[in-house]
């Protein structure tokens, strides 16, 4: 059973300028959360019933203060502590530090081969990931890859994950996250024919005994569930029961890559945002542009209960990308 998490962005601050990365779409600027912020928010999670802290960034490592955040955290009695990175600034030391502290995990990107991933993230990028990446795992951290799948690396993806997982077998597994809308992201956005081939080339490497999966995107599951994949890895939605996040600037998400907002956050005032009927509301928000659709039932065997994500969708966009999808089966 899904643990209920509660997600902090520590600090917007990162030092790459990655052309797909959502987190800088609208930013006016970079911040660190206020150490006390953090703390009073890890209480009152507590009290609701979190049992994960996830935190994220801008990137992870450059806020001051992280070690003392996970330290404050496991003292409070959270379970287990996620944590996302590019992996630049994991070093010896840094990687000593995580191995010492129990039940902390790591996501790192890797967006595939050398070439790929620097043009996106920059010269040298690729190197410095794999550096991080092999300090964690030399400390037995428990590390997952987060490999954002666009239409120029897409037929790269099989040789990737199994280049990967040869070289690295103590990965615990490979992510594959849809490119969504970002500064320089639309002409590399997956077509419907590009989600379809990503599932099913994802389900065949299951099926091949690669630990794979798709995050975040029932879609994923309902196209696969219609192709006879019925052993891919379910993927959630990613506004569900059991998660809430607070940004740098101390408002209050749903998740992060949404601009939605709750308003600020201050002591007390979470559980209440968190039950509200708008905050639940974004669980099932478009669902009447379900009613009418063919693919419904299948779409709710994949546990899809409303469209998919507009910043998902191409050309033409009053077609929502769900539906061209599953027309395609």
């Amino acid at each position: 059973m899904e643990q209920h998490s509660l997600s902090l962005e520590l600090t917007t601050h990162c030092q790459q300028n990655c052309l797909h990365c959502f987190a800088r779409t609208d930013s006016t600027g970079f911040t660190h959360m206020p150490y006390s912020l953090a703390l009073e928010a890890m209480d009152e999670g507590l009290a609701m019933g979190f049992e994960r802290l996830h935190l994220t960034g801008g990137e992870i490592f450059l806020y001051p203060r992280l070690f003392d955040v996970i330290d404050e955290a496991q003292k409070r009695g959270y379970g287990s502590v996620f944590i996302n990175t590019n992996g630049h600034l994991i070093d010896s030391e840094a990687a000593e530090r995580l191995a010492e502290r129990s039940n902390v995990e790591i996501s790192l990107s890797l967006n595939g081969g050398e070439k790929h991933h620097d043009a996106i993230r920059g010269a040298g990028a690729y190197r410095a990931a794999r550096r991080g990446l092999e300090k964690a795992l030399e400390k037995e951290i428990p590390v997952h890859v987060f490999t954002v799948a666009d239409r120029n690396n897409l037929e790269q993806i099989p040789r990737f994950a199994d280049d990967l997982f040869k070289k690295h077998p103590k990965i615990c597994d490979i992510t594959f996250i849809q490119l969504r809308s970002g500064p320089e992201g639309e002409e590399r956005k997956l077509s419907p024919e590009d989600y379809v081939s990503l599932v099913r080339m994802t389900a065949l490497m299951v099926m091949g005994g690669y630990a794979v999966n798709i995050l975040e995107n029932p879609l994923s599951t309902a196209l696969a569930l219609k192709m006879g994949f019925s052993h891919l890895p379910p993927s959630l939605p990613i506004s569900r029961e059991g998660r809430i996040l607070i940004f740098a600037d101390g408002t209050i998400g749903d998740n992060h890559s949404s601009d939605r907002r709750f308003g600020p956050y201050e002591p007390g005032n979470l559980a209440g945002i968190y039950n509200s009927s708008r905050f639940a509301a974004v669980r099932t928000e478009g669902q009447e542009i379900c009613a009418c659709c063919p693919h419904i039932e299948d779409c709710r065997k994949g546990g899809l209960m409303k469209p998919s994500d507009q910043a998902h969708n191409t050309e033409p966009y009053d077609i929502p990308f769900c539906r061209k999808t599953m027309d395609l089966l």
